[in-house]
């Protein structure tokens, strides 16, 4: 079956039980972490996703890691998970169900791409900024680029704001050329 609509289902299976259930927040949080734990810790991910680990393994070692922190239908869904052998499916599958459960919220996710790294007040402000121009609760992720030069990216759902060093500098050579 095609990747994208493996992960795309079973996100969208637990993006509606959390709604139905009132748990949308709650389980948003516990599969924001799973996703930052597969994301961030490479051996996590190997482990998730190898054949050679059984699979009462893994959902014994989810089961330590996550009991006392997670909801139990989210350790209830990621054991299914596992049991239909889909965890290489994991990761997308989190990330599916975290953009399905902030669409449902109204919340908007968006990356704000940058030469350098900004403070966190900075961000603040230009996160404030586009949600005041665009009307919307907005998710920010910062990201460095040292491609950027300087200036950043601003980029949501279809719409692309470039403010970039790099955008500019080719935008002048290009009027250069004609």
């Amino acid at each position: 079956m095609n990747r994208n609509r493996v992960t795309v289902r079973y996100a969208k299976a637990l993006s509606e039980l959390a709604l139905e259930q009132k748990k949308s927040e709650v389980i948003c949080r516990d599969v924001n972490i799973l996703y930052q734990s597969i994301d961030q810790y490479e051996g996590f991910e190997n482990f998730i996703i190898t054949p050679r680990v059984a699979p009462s393994a893994k959902i014994n070692k989810i089961k330590e890691l996550f009991t006392k922190e997670f909801d139990a239908l989210t350790i209830r869904f990621i054991e299914m998970v596992i049991n239909h052998q889909r965890e290489a499916y994991l990761k997308d599958i989190t990330r599916n169900v975290i953009t399905f459960l902030h669409k449902a919220d109204g919340i908007m996710p968006a990356t704000l791409k940058t030469a350098h790294p900004l403070s966190d007040k900075l961000i603040k402000k230009i996160k404030e900024a586009f949600e005041k121009k665009l009307q919307k609760t907005i998710e920010l992720t910062p990201e460095t680029d040292a491609r950027l030069i300087g200036g950043f990216v601003f980029t949501m759902d279809n719409i692309q704001y470039d403010a970039s060093l790099a955008t500019r500098i080719k935008n002048i050579k290009k009027q250069f050329q004609k």
